[in-house]
């Protein structure tokens, strides 16, 4: 799911004569939704190691989109309507009764609300850099 991508979507569907001919960036990330949570459709779901991961990485992929300062793309927007999405759908299948799912959704939930949380700083490391202070002379 790039930038680029959506971006393009969103062109093609300005362009379209008819828009409601053209696949939007809406539906890819309902689509991508529907396929990665499709356990979570069931009345009681049990989400096997495998989908955890998948799901893991998609609301972690998900809530680096948010956080975007891009000014010139929808994509922190649609990833933040799809978490809000999820989140719901979560809350209303939380507690399943199986114990692994549970965690992995108690998980998913923090995830999210995180990704939502302002005032919690994401921080990388700084690249190393050597020092470019003057030195006085007799200090070689």
């Amino acid at each position: 799911l790039s930038d680029s991508r959506i971006k393009r979507m969103s062109e093609h569907l300005q362009r379209s004569e008819d828009p409601n001919q053209v696949y939007t960036s809406m539906q890819l990330l309902e689509d991508l939704r529907n396929g990665i949570m499709r356990q979570l459709q069931n009345e009681k779901p049990s989400i096997d190691l495998y989908g955890r991961n998948l799901q893991r990485t998609y609301i972690d992929m998900l809530a680096e989109k948010v956080k975007s300062n891009a000014t010139d793309s929808d994509l922190p927007a649609l990833a933040r309507a799809e978490l809000v999405q999820t989140l719901e759908t979560i809350k209303d299948k939380y507690p399943t009764g199986d114990a692994p799912t549970d965690a992995h959704l108690a998980h998913l939930r923090a995830a999210i609300e995180t990704a939502f949380d302002t005032r919690v700083v994401q921080t990388t490391s700084a690249p190393a850099t050597t020092s470019s202070f003057p030195r006085r002379r007799g200090d070689q």
